[in-house]
Parts: structure tokens; C-alpha cells; sequence
């Protein structure tokens, strides 16, 4: 048998997949935690579907963040 040098299956693309997943993951993260939210979060964005809905709920929602601040505004 002959290796095939375009499979998607090659080492060199799995390494590749997860150097994107990890370039994604750190902003992310930054911007999960920033909003108020885990770090956990972050990892929503990485799921092709569910990344999309992720980044609705991150856009419409009031973050913990925002919530704070209203709070403090409200004490003066």
C-alpha cells in the first residue's frame, strides 16, 4: 500500500487542527473572562454550531460584567 500524501488523516493535519483550536482558545478565554463569565465559556467557541449561538448569547445577553457596573452606578 501507498501512503497518500493529501489525507486528512496525516499527523501533519491533526497537529495543524490543533494549533488553530488552541489560537482560538486563548482569545477566547480573554475575552470569556473579561465579560465576567469562566474561562469555560471559551470553550463554547470552538464547536462549529455551537460557536454560533455562543457568540449570539455573548452579544444580546447583559454580561456579569455590565451587571457590576450598573450595581456600582446605581450605590452613588
Amino acid at each position: 500500500m501507498y501512503a497518500q500524501t493529501g489525507s486528512a488523516h496525516s499527523p501533519l493535519a491533526g497537529a495543524l487542527g490543533f494549533i488553530i483550536l488552541v489560537l482560538m482558545c486563548i482569545p477566547s478565554y480573554k475575552i470569556a473572562k473579561k465579560a465576567g463569565y469562566d474561562g469555560i465559556a471559551a470553550l463554547l467557541f470552538s464547536f462549529p454550531l455551537i460557536s454560533v449561538f455562543t457568540h449570539c448569547l455573548f452579544a444580546f445577553i447583559k454580561w456579569p460584567i455590565e451587571e457590576k457596573l450598573s450595581n456600582l452606578k446605581d450605590k452613588k
